[in-house]
């Protein structure tokens, strides 16, 4: 599911993949409690929703079975079930949601009509945080090495504000300003472009890393808006480490070639 948002509006639960479950496993009050323990295992699953029809009415975890087996060694599901519980919708704002979620450990998550649509824990918060953290950091790599060979081209004259101005599209920004005040974006435009990527390796295929680095652009604007991954997006993510190690090599061979003298400032 891809989740859009408007400028201004918040991140809601449905961020968070644990909050839409299908199909939603849960249990009855009138099951048993062997049958509870078997699909919490089998799921690995700390917690399940108690529903009554399709309205819960309850949760038992393990931590509620815990107790009730020490108040009671024959006590039976009914015993274990916790009626405090939190629980939101859908729609709710999760940084407000997060909060609560750290203090109980998981929150109900309701549909509009109040039927049940998951569970979210503080690991899956954990888990959010990772497939956002991981992808950035080497977004982060990316667009530094990215600047490294800039700045490296630009010191020898080979990319010029004319060629700034040429390859990019028209804009108000300043043709001569820092190589960090370039986007991801604008950077590979320039440097993919079919005139200057000639200029500084011939070890790599200019169209496929193109399309590659267009990936990881349009990777970078989904995790910045928070929107769920689509899988063109996923396949980025999973591209990243190998177009890291390609840029790595084409920065070191330019480090290399400009030790030996082979790129001059005349072209």
């Amino acid at each position: 599911m891809t989740i859009h948002r408007e400028p201004g509006q918040p991140l809601t639960l449905e961020y968070i993949p644990a909050a839409t479950i299908e199909p939603l496993v849960s249990i009855k009050a009138s099951d048993t409690l062997e049958r509870a323990r078997t699909l919490m295992e089998l799921h690995n699953f700390s917690q399940l929703p108690v529903l009554r029809g399709s309205r819960p009415t309850g949760i038992v975890s393990w931590e509620s079975i815990g107790r009730a087996l020490v108040r009671n060694t024959q006590a039976e599901l009914e015993d274990c079930i916790d009626t405090d519980y939190s629980s939101f919708e859908l729609t709710d704002d999760l940084l407000k949601v997060i909060p609560k979620i750290n203090e109980d450990g998981y929150v109900l998550v309701r549909k509009k009509d109040n039927t049940v649509s998951g569970i979210v824990t503080s690991a899956d918060l954990g888990y959010a945080l990772a497939e956002i953290a991981g992808p950035f950091l080497l977004l982060e790599q990316l667009e530094e090495h990215l600047r490294i060979i800039f700045r490296s081209l630009q010191a020898k004259n080979q990319v010029t504000l004319d060629d700034v101005r040429r390859f990019l599209p028209p804009s108000n920004k300043a043709a001569d300003r820092a190589a960090e005040a370039f986007t991801l974006g604008e950077l590979t435009t320039l440097l993919t472009h079919m005139e200057m990527w000639p200029r500084f390796t011939s070890a790599y295929d200019r169209a496929t890393v193109q399309a590659a680095l267009a990936g990881a652009s349009e990777l970078r604007n989904a995790l910045m808006h928070f929107r769920s991954l689509s899988e063109e997006n996923r396949a980025s993510v999973a591209g990243l480490h190998g177009l890291v190690r390609i840029l790595s090599s084409v920065s070191a061979g330019i480090h290399n070639r400009l030790e030996a003298g082979e790129l001059s400032t005349e072209r």
